[in-house]
């Protein structure tokens, strides 16, 4: 791979009739070269110099130098495509170990790469070019069966991969996949330190309210650590009357959202709210109660020309009632406790447990259940600790009976219990 007078050789040897899943990066932050081979890092380097920002050409398959001898690539190219960004080594894993039915594609001559036009002047007959044709048609064929008969075994391999990468990266942008998902879990406290807040997970977050009192809120995610900068700015804002979602762009605000719904406002007593921002899948998410996508009150789509602002985004900044004064703030204190996590809100948790054993493609594609060993420690030792626990035995056959009773008993536990976490999450539903 060349970037200008930079050469990156790779140092794995190719096998001739092998598919490969090939991925060069050139980070400007880091001024590094990167080439990956099925997933994996195969070299890299520094360069001294960036992105020279001048107009010039890609050659795919050829190198400027051997274009002019015409020496060219002898082998097939598919699903191309040229990102301009520096892709984590975690979204290269992802690319290159999904699993997607592949469909039978046009050879190159009919696609959208362009060809050095010197090759038209020897073209080869038409009966050759038919019998190529059929070659890769018949390659990709027996691709799509070899994909189609992979065992258990090797799809389980490329998942232990992943979660290999993922334990090796945790300190790299990450697109997890559901099963990944985790609730904001990092304590965010305006009054106490700033009402600005950096963000761990560029262009995907949740931020999540829990308020005792009800005070009205706005949030504004910017990619500015100044509050008045209005390059690109996400704008929430609740109260007692509406809820709106706006953005600005270039010093333009424009609403997106707006509803006086009465669900979907701010509660006269204490509830949860939240709001996901998703680069990925281009989203933003408003939502009460749990931190789950079936809890999601308004969704906007984010159109593609913004995902690279979206994808931006590292700043939070909050205001109560209009205000960001710490000293006008302390009083919700106790009162309000705000988090944050680096996972958008992109579908639901998977709430069945089960033994790795159990665990399909199905229940993975159509995330149905989650196997024990995805679960934290914590929630291991909670597992094992219950599975085998028995709610009713023969010392007292009628629990399921007592539980009953004690729910339609105004002066029941149970039934106390649920008067007292009946308003917890938003509006009293017993």
């Amino acid at each position: 791979m060349n970037y200008y007078d930079e050469t990156l050789q790779g140092k794995s040897i190719l096998k001739p009739d092998n598919w490969y899943h090939v991925a060069f990066v050139f980070d400007a932050v880091s001024l590094q070269l990167s080439i990956y081979l099925n997933g994996k890092q195969d070299v890299t380097k520094k360069v001294s110099v960036s992105n020279y920002g001048t107009i010039d050409s890609i050659t795919i398959g050829t190198s400027y130098i051997t274009r002019q001898h015409h020496t060219h690539f002898d082998g097939y190219i598919d699903q191309l495509s040229i990102v301009s960004s520096a892709r984590s080594a975690e979204d290269i894993l992802l690319d290159a170990t999904s699993i997607q039915s592949t469909t039978i594609k046009e050879p190159m001559e009919n696609s959208n790469v362009i060809v050095d036009s010197s090759l038209s002047e020897n073209c080869q007959t038409q009966n050759e070019i038919i019998q190529q044709q059929a070659k890769v048609i018949e390659q990709q064929i027996t691709m799509t069966k070899n994909v189609l008969q992979m065992s258990m075994e090797t799809v389980s391999q490329m998942w232990n991969q992943q979660q290999d990468q993922r334990v090796c990266k945790s300190n790299m942008q990450s697109l997890p996949s559901h099963h990944d998902y985790t609730p904001p879990n990092t304590v965010w406290c305006p009054w106490k330190e700033d009402c600005t807040q950096i963000l761990d997970n560029r262009g995907r977050m949740t931020i999540e309210m829990d308020q005792q009192l009800s005070v009205p809120f706005e949030l504004h995610m910017s990619i500015s650590e100044q509050p008045i900068n209005r390059s690109y700015i996400v704008h929430f804002s609740i109260d007692e009357r509406q809820v709106s979602i706006y953005k600005t762009f270039n010093n333009i605000t424009t609403r997106i959202h707006q509803t006086t719904n009465k669900d979907h406002i701010l509660y006269g007593e204490k509830g949860k709210y939240w709001l996901s921002i998703d680069y990925a899948n281009l989203f933003v998410k408003y939502g009460q109660g749990e931190v789950r996508d079936r809890c999601t009150l308004i969704k906007t789509d984010v159109p593609n020309s913004e995902q690279d602002y979206i994808r931006s985004i590292q700043y939070a900044h909050i205001s109560f009632n209009n205000s960001r004064e710490i000293a006008h703030l302390k009083k919700f204190e106790n009162k309000i406790r705000m988090k944050v996590g680096k996972n958008p809100v992109v579908d639901d948790p998977a709430l069945i447990v089960i033994t790795p054993d159990q665990f399909t493609i199905d229940h993975q594609q159509n995330n149905t259940v989650i196997p024990i060993t995805r679960l934290d420690s914590h929630c291991q030792a909670l597992y094992h600790d219950v599975i085998h626990w028995r709610f009713q035995d023969d010392d007292f056959p009628y629990l399921y009976e007592a539980i009953e009773h004690s729910i339609s008993n105004n002066k029941g536990w149970c039934h106390q219990k649920l008067i007292e976490k009946a308003s917890r999450f938003g509006g009293r539903n017993l």
